[in-house]
This record gives C-alpha cells, structure tokens and sequence, in this order.
C-alpha cells in the first residue's frame, strides 16, 4: 500500500514540475492555462483517489509558491515542505519532539518518468473535445499514457481537473486532480529547530 501512497507523492510532484514547462503560443485551452499556471508560479492541487483496495478514497491538498510545495501529513507520510534550489531538493519535516529539521532529499529518480508523465498528460494533441460538453477534452483512442486510462480533462479560467483510471501492481482505481487557486498560493519555509 505504500506504494499506492507512493505513486499519489510522485503524481502530486509531478504535477507540480507542470510549472517548469514552456507552454506553447497556441490558443488551446490546455495550452492557455499551462501558461497561465506558468506565469502565476503558484497553485494548490487536490489529489483524490478512489476506490483503493482497502482504503477506499482518500484525497491530499498540496500547495506549490515557487520552489517551495507543502503537503500536509497523510496516511504513511508525515507533514513536509520541499524546497527546490536547482536540481537539489530539501525536505523539511518534523522530528520526534516536534521541531522542524532540514535533510537534503535522497529518493530516487522519479524526474524523468514524471517529467514525461506531466508533458504527455498536459498535450492538448493528446487530446479532442468531448462532444456537448464546454472545455471538457477526451484522451484520443490512439494515445496510450504509461499506467492512466480514459484520461479526461476539464479547463476553466479558474481551474483544471483530470480525471482517470490509474493502474498500478495490477490494482485499477480512480484519480481525480484539481488545479485551483492560480497564483494565490503563498508559502513560507519552517524554521529549523
């Protein structure tokens, strides 16, 4: 099940990398709000995940200004900050009496598998417009994203949400992830000690 929790860390982190590409001058709605999360540089993401084997649906809020993101504790994960210095990441959480500490991040390399993730996700070739509904697009028969299916993608001038089937270890459950509140987001780092 850590695993689980895992792949929803890497879907967030992911995510929140979208901020790092360049968006393309083409009127698209995907496109336009690719760059207007671009140009905003701050964002909070809801993460919801449903029915997981034997956690049924849980959802996680992160929050992103900057090079810094927040993500508040969840099941096998305590509460953290990641600060972004170039390729060096920092994760900041607290310790045993309750003081925050700062440790240079030593996971593995997820950046390539999310970087590709993110840029195929957010395509708009990927994609075609689902028919009678307004800024609604569907994954197009001939796409294959690695581990999402039935990938839909609804755009407003406030917000983003995809929808999808994930598979991972041979479980299929679902994923729903908001991007909201463009550019009203601030964060601020801990303390440390």
């Amino acid at each position: 099940m850590k695993k689980l929790v895992s792949m929803l860390i890497i879907i967030v982190t992911c995510a929140c990398m979208l901020v790092a590409f360049t968006a393309c001058s083409s009127k698209h709605p995907i496109d336009e709000f690719k760059e207007k999360m671009e140009n905003a540089d701050s964002y909070q993401m809801t993460v919801t995940m449903s029915d997981v084997p034997f956690f049924g649906t849980f959802t996680v809020t992160t929050k992103v200004d900057g090079n810094i993101q927040y993500t508040p504790a969840v099941m096998f994960y305590e509460e953290e900050y990641i600060e972004s210095i170039g390729n060096v990441k920092y994760k900041y959480t607290k310790d045993e009496s309750g003081k925050w500490k700062k440790e240079r991040e030593t996971t593995g390399d997820d950046s390539v598998y999310g970087e590709e993730a993110i840029e195929q996700l957010f395509d708009s070739e990927n994609y075609e417009k689902e028919k009678g509904k307004d800024n609604t697009y569907k994954q197009k028969e001939d796409v294959t994203f690695d581990g999402y299916d039935d990938v839909k993608i609804t755009v407003t001038e406030d917000s983003c949400t995809l929808e999808m089937k994930a598979t991972s270890e041979g479980m299929t459950f679902g994923v729903k992830i908001v991007i909201s509140k463009i550019g009203e987001i601030e964060l601020h780092l801990p303390d440390i000690g």
